[in-house]
């Protein structure tokens, strides 16, 4: 027989919107387990959590799917997918209206139009040229590219805790804001933004003047919240540059495992193009 666990609730202990969140009810051939992070870090750090709620869906003991978010209709799917359909029915409803919508202390999705709650600005990882992205200090077993993608893995520094990312786009955008995905003891603390500065190495961060340090907290990497930039400082940009200069923890090494950049495209001129056609 094949056996079905869902982990289905990565939560903070003071998480009660995660609290509300449990589909054990209907599909009983499901094993639930509840893990909370701040109880047990290591399992959090191993399975890199980056926001709470998260949910993970293994089938004879292999991870074959994540959800993050209090995302009931996704979740549901992937129940359905891997363990079968429910036993006894379930009404989104009954727990929580229709997806999206809020009641009591449950945490909402963000309305229409809104992009981990930043309203008017869009995801703009689609504007990334991904083949030019770059990182120094990064491990060779967890590479830049892999924040890049929307699953479990993730970039991690080598030597030491800092890292030197480099994200060009195809045109230029207007960054409202960043998105950064990590396990909270690794994730990102100090990080200098620099705008439109290319080719930037460590000896020079020191003595070039930022755009913008951003000092994130917990709070930065819950599942809604993305980190507001100088909106007025960061109007015509090609490309940024990020300098992580620590961890929340303090730990060795530092790991990120997306980082979304938010805002609105300037024109539709692709640069790549422009770029080929002067070769």
């Amino acid at each position: 027989m094949q056996e079905i666990t869902a982990i289905d609730r990565f939560r903070a202990a003071v998480d009660r919107s995660a609290d509300q969140v449990a589909l054990s009810e209907s599909f009983t051939q499901v094993e639930f387990i509840k893990v909370d992070i701040d109880a047990a870090k290591e399992i959090a750090r191993d399975n890199v959590i980056s926001s709470v709620p998260t949910f993970l869906i293994y089938k004879d003991r292999q991870k074959v799917a994540q959800v993050t978010g209090a995302k009931l209709k996704e979740i549901e799917d992937q129940l359905r997918q891997w363990g079968g359909n429910p036993t006894k029915p379930y009404s989104f409803n009954k727990r929580q209206g229709s997806e999206g919508s809020s009641s009591g202390n449950q945490a909402a999705s963000p309305p229409a139009g809104d992009t981990y709650g930043v309203r008017g600005h869009q995801d703009l990882s689609s504007s990334v040229l991904a083949t030019q992205v770059g990182c120094l200090n990064q491990s060779d077993t967890h590479p830049v590219g892999n924040v890049l993608k929307k699953d479990s893995s993730y970039l991690q520094s080598d030597v030491d805790e800092q890292l030197l990312i480099y994200i060009p786009f195809n045109q230029k955008v207007r960054l409202h804001s960043l998105k950064f995905m990590a396990p909270l003891e690794n994730a990102p603390h100090t990080v200098r933004v620099y705008a439109n500065r290319p080719n930037l190495n460590f000896d020079e961060v020191d003595t070039v003047q930022p755009t913008q340090v951003l000092n994130l907290t917990e709070e930065d990497y819950t599942a809604q919240s993305a980190t507001a930039l100088r909106f007025v400082r960061f109007q015509n940009v090609t490309s940024i540059t990020l300098f992580i200069e620590n961890n929340l923890a303090d730990e060795d090494t530092t790991i990120v495992q997306q980082i979304v950049p938010i805002g609105t495209a300037v024109e539709s001129t692709n640069v790549s193009d422009i770029r080929q056609s002067e070769q």
